[in-house]
């Protein structure tokens, strides 16, 4: 099962990859950006109708006779469709701007922001996971937190002023130095946050 979940997330990937190329390329970004974000979480939303019994007991999906598979296949592949999406035109822009000769030092730098905001990530999902309740033996709020980590994703939206409009696009160099002063206030204040929640737990 988690072969076939693995591979469908690979080939979702391809497939993110290919749109963007083909289609997505010339488009405004900021448009693309809030569509990918909106589906993501309308995708990752469908986890309910998994988890959302009747009075007899059953799934959502079993009344519509819907086997339970398309679902979790389904929403992996989106994901990383959608995770595919997202990134690219952030790698585009990040060559664009590098210096020549500092290839190596601009790849670190994005390797490692999306390191620390995978942490991060961890770090907050283990948070709302105790928050909600959610335990090993008991997953009754399972649908809560799923609510919750779907309505998360939209939060994003607000920051696209961030990024340029489309691949044609250049900010101005005032708009670009409160941009970058955003951003790296977000890495560190989050690779403390981070190493904070860390240290603490294994204290």
């Amino acid at each position: 099962m988690f072969s076939y979940i693995g591979l469908l997330g690979s080939i979702g990937s391809v497939f993110g990859n290919f749109v963007f190329k083909v289609w997505l390329i010339r488009v405004r970004w900021h448009c693309m950006f809030a569509g990918v974000v909106l589906i993501a979480s309308a995708s990752s939303a469908l986890q309910l109708f998994l988890m959302l019994r009747d009075s007899h007991g059953r799934t959502l999906n079993e009344r519509l006779h819907l086997p339970n598979l398309a679902f979790a296949l389904g929403d992996d592949v989106v994901m990383a469709a959608a995770n595919q999406l997202l990134s690219l035109p952030i790698n585009i822009l990040m060559a664009r701007l590098c210096p020549e000769g500092a290839e190596g030092s601009v790849y670190a730098l994005v390797s490692s922001v999306q390191g620390v905001g995978g942490t991060l990530g961890g770090v907050w999902s283990k948070m709302a996971t105790q928050f909600v309740g959610v335990e090993n033996y008991d997953w009754s709020c399972l649908w809560q937190l799923t609510v919750l980590t779907s309505t998360i994703k939209l939060l994003c939206i607000p920051l696209l002023p961030l990024v340029p409009k489309s691949i044609a696009d250049t900010q101005d160099e005032r708009s670009s130095c409160w941009a970058g002063i955003f951003i790296a206030t977000l890495f560190v204040g989050g690779l403390v946050f981070a190493l904070y929640e860390i240290i603490a737990a294994m204290l």
